[in-house]
């Protein structure tokens, strides 16, 4: 509008980096309503809802994934599809660090997944489409053991987001520790730098620092050690073979 009386809705609530290229997939948990999945071409992030970090974020993968999706019957598993046409099956109640099975879903790319709605609720097949990159759809049956969720998966998969929260908070915590300290640190170098530029001591003009000393200054102080030195060896009443090897005794006065 011309008269500027009308302001633009912002849609847009909040922004965070994500993945290095553009996301192939992002879903929300159909069990968590602050709990998100995106992926990328060699991992996927799990993404709370008010944080401006992702949770978790999983290992590399060893193929490019190419799709992804919650499982609708199991709170803490998810499906990644793959370039090589296979499909991980992770379930983070179990395991974080490895898919826990691998499917083999299409010869080639995979390119759409998603899960049929079953024809009631009382259904137990469920059933995951499959499309590839020539145009091929494949339908497969989901084993129990991928689809029957355990009857306390949910409270485990909300310790897991619990736990990982707390790992991203300490982590964060503990960064801004660190810069603080690097800040502190390079202030007092810069005060330290002022001070020896103002004629003031500074950092190494203590008395342990080194300092280039004359031949004549080195040979006093030698001399000097030499008769404290003996002073010692006089005073303990030690003898030639009570004194280390090579070690004279100072000439009688």
């Amino acid at each position: 509008d011309d008269d500027g009386g009308n302001e633009t809705p912002e849609y847009v609530q909040w922004m965070s980096p994500d993945h290095a290229r553009p996301a192939v997939a992002l879903q929300p948990s159909p069990f968590f309503n602050d709990l998100i999945v995106s992926v990328g071409d060699w991992n996927f992030q799990l993404w709370k809802l008010g944080h401006q970090a992702p949770i978790f974020t999983s290992p590399p993968a060893t193929e490019r994934l190419t799709h992804g999706c919650w499982s609708p019957t199991r709170p803490g598993m998810l499906f990644m599809a793959r370039d090589d046409g296979l499909v991980d099956v992770w379930d983070l109640t179990d395991s974080s660090y490895i898919p826990s099975v691998q499917l083999l879903a299409a010869p080639t790319r995979v390119t759409a997944m998603e899960f049929l709605p079953p024809a009631s609720l009382a259904a137990k097949q469920q059933l995951l489409a499959v499309g590839d990159k020539v145009g091929n759809l494949h339908i497969f049956e989901v084993p129990r053991t991928l689809s029957r969720s355990a009857t306390n998966e949910k409270s485990l998969m909300e310790a897991f987001v619990a736990r990982e929260v707390s790992r991203v908070q300490y982590v964060s915590e503990r960064m801004e520790i660190r810069r603080e300290e690097a800040a502190a640190n390079a202030a007092d170098e810069e005060k330290a730098a002022e001070g020896g530029a103002d004629g003031a001591p500074a950092a190494g003009d203590g008395p342990n620092a080194d300092v280039e000393l004359s031949k004549e200054e080195l040979d006093a102080l030698q001399a000097e050690y030499k008769e404290v030195e003996s002073k010692l060896v006089e005073d303990l009443g030690l003898t030639e073979a009570e004194l280390p090897a090579g070690y004279q005794l100072p000439a009688a006065k």
